[in-house]
Formats: C-alpha cells, structure tokens, sequence
C-alpha cells in the first residue's frame, strides 16, 4: 500500500510543472484606478480582470502565479481591468511594450515601476527605432513573437553595436485624423522622446490601403508623412530615417487592398523620398512571390519576418555616399545605378552619371546626394553631409 501512495505522489510531482513567479510593480505617482492594479497577457488569456494585484508596502503591488516551468509568456500591468489602462512598457526590459519572463524556477522578479525599467539604454549604443504596425509588431507570431519579429531579428544581423527597439502597434496608420492613427499611440511618444534614436525605420501604409481610410485619407497622405518624418527629423540625435514600403498583400484579409497599396501609397512613398532626398527601402519588391511566407496573406510568418529584416538590415549597413564638391561639379564616391542631387532640401537633377555639373556653387548651400543602389528595387541611400 504504502509502494502505491509513493508512486502515486511521484507522478503527481512528475506531472506538476507548475512554478510560483511573484511579480511587483511600482505606481509611485501614477493615481490609481478604483479597481486595482491587474495583470494579463499569455498567463492568463488576456484576460484583464483576472488576476488583481494586492497591495504591500507604499506604491508596490504584487501577485504570484503558478506558471508552467519552461515556457516564456508576455504580458503588461494594467491600472483597471481594461486594455486601455495597460501599461506600454518602454525600455531594455521589454518588447514593443510587453514584459516577458522565461519560467525556469521560482522566484521573485525585481519590482518594476508602472511604464517603465529599472534601467536606462546603453548609452554607447546605436538606437533604432522600428516604427510601423502588427508587421513590425509581430501579429500571428504566437509565443515567439519577441524574438522573431523583424526588428529581433534586425538586431541579430546589425549585432552587438547597435539596440532594436519594437514599436510596432497593431492596426495603425500613417494617417493622422483618424481614430486608428499611429500618431496616438504611446509608441509614437515613446519612439521620439525618451528613446531618441539615432536610426529610424518607418514602415506604415499597411492599414492606410482599407478602402474605408484609403478613400478618406488619400488627399492628406503626402502631407501626413512629411509631417511625420520631419517630427523625427528635428529629434536632437539628428536620427537617420528610412522610409520603407509596405510588404506585399496576397490577400484583402483585414480589409487590407495590395491594389491600393500598389498604385496610391507605394507611389506617394517614392514621391516624398525623391523629392526631399530621404532613404528608401523596397519591402514591397523584397516580399513578392513568397505568399507561402504569409500565412493569412498579410503578416509574415518568422521566414518572412527575417527576409525583412535581411532586406532592412543590407541597406542599413549600407556605407553613407559622401558628397565631394569640387570647383563646379558635384561628385560622390558611392557606386549606384541612378543619381539624385540635392540643393538645401530640394531636388536638383536625377542622372546615370555619379557627378553633375552646375553654373556655379553656392557656398552657403547645402548640396546632397542620394544613390539608387539596383536597378531592380527602389532602394536609395542619402549622405549624411
């Protein structure tokens, strides 16, 4: 009997993968809301009103959970039982908002303050800012999205040098005066200040292709994305920004219209790069025929997520062209298929030659550069001078 009782007690603790992790967050001048401090994500199905978090000592709330030991499970602290009061957690500690933790023994994770890390970015480090919607997010990427989403997987090909940031927000626009604008989003305050990068990478159009914004919107885009870009442009960091265009859609899941995307967004993209001399990266070009790669026709599986970052992270490492003004001609040192030459912001002349001659120099002018690198892809790389 008691060999029965042993074996018994042995397969439950055999079969028990159940771990206690004790989560602590900080609201330390944050008002609370009547309900509570919550917590949700992959523990508990989203679901916000599940878990409330019980008050200890000052400001700090805590809550432990039996988890299933080996597995990694992203969530947020919410102030209320509702998804707009969940926090967007910013910094080293996070992934395009989310706190994540591996269960692999029970302990107590390090309190946290509501938002926030305990710890600031490496300030040695090469920031970048990788702005868009649920493609850069990672949507239908499951539990791996933190570490195979594009920009993840950006940071593995641009290495130790360099810090990824994912603010990515699901369903948002580049237009601006609409309710699913990304310009509302805690990622589009946080991408600029406290981050400030020093490389940024804006890949939005995705959502602006629905027929119901497409047909509202279509008059205002051009100016919304100037607007957009120079909001990074006078950042004090002086940031490299690339615009890149939207993936390709094989589907008009989510409302989403490649046709629109193809022959109204893609074009003003291109327009504003030319015009204004800003790096352009052709996602678009980068993901056709590879439907397989995109499993409900619109996201990337991880494959995909990488080819993206792949192409992202080619033209970023890309050596700056420098501009060489000499007497009366324009030059550079960078070898490409197409110029365009630039006088104080605005475009001069595009050719096939790497150097353009003028009438004269102006002295107080600032002339630049931009080179088409392929003549298959509308990739194009400005200097800095």
């Amino acid at each position: 009997m008691k060999s029965v009782i042993f074996l018994s007690l042995l397969l439950i603790s055999i079969c028990s993968n159940a771990t206690n992790i004790t989560f602590r967050v900080d609201l330390e001048g944050i008002e609370v809301h009547p309900k509570g401090i919550y917590i949700s994500g992959e523990i508990n199905g989203w679901k916000f009103d599940q878990n409330p978090l019980s008050k200890t000592t000052n400001n700090i709330y805590e809550i432990t959970l039996d988890l299933d030991e080996g597995q990694t499970y992203e969530y947020k602290f919410f102030n209320g039982p509702l998804w707009e009061g969940g926090e967007f957690a910013f910094g080293p500690c996070a992934n395009g908002g989310f706190r994540s933790v591996t269960v692999d023994q029970e302990k107590i994770l390090p309190t946290v303050p509501f938002g926030l890390c305990n710890s600031d970015f490496p300030k040695d480090k090469i920031k970048v800012a990788c702005v868009g919607n649920s493609i850069t997010y990672g949507h239908g990427l499951g539990s791996e999205r933190a570490e195979v989403c594009y920009p993840s997987q950006l940071q593995k090909i641009l290495g130790e040098e360099y810090i990824t940031y994912n603010f990515g927000n699901p369903g948002k626009t580049m237009s601006k005066d609409i309710n699913d604008s990304y310009w509302k989003t805690s990622e589009f305050n946080y991408s600029h200040q406290p981050f400030l990068p020093n490389v940024v990478m804006i890949m939005l159009g995705t959502n602006d292709s629905k027929p119901f914004i497409w047909d509202k919107r279509k008059e205002h885009l051009k100016r919304d994305l100037i607007e957009f870009y120079n909001s990074f442009d006078t950042l004090s960091t002086s940031p490299t920004i690339y615009l890149a265009t939207p993936a390709f859609a094989y589907n008009h899941n989510f409302d989403v219209s490649n046709t629109n995307i193809e022959k109204g967004i893609i074009p003003i993209i291109n327009e504003v790069s030319e015009e204004m001399g800003i790096n352009l990266i052709d996602i678009h070009e980068a993901t056709q025929n590879k439907q397989k790669l995109f499993p409900d026709g619109v996201h990337p599986d991880k494959e995909g997520a990488l080819i993206i970052a792949q192409k992202i992270g080619s033209v970023l490492k890309e050596e700056s062209p420098k501009m060489i003004i000499k007497k009366k001609k324009l030059s550079t040192n960078k070898i490409g298929v197409k110029y365009r030459w630039y006088k104080n912001g605005q475009l001069i002349e595009e050719t096939s030659q790497a150097s353009l001659k003028l009438t004269a120099i102006d002295k107080n002018a600032h002339y630049k550069v931009a080179v088409k690198l392929l003549k298959e892809t509308e990739d194009w790389v400005v200097s800095k001078n």
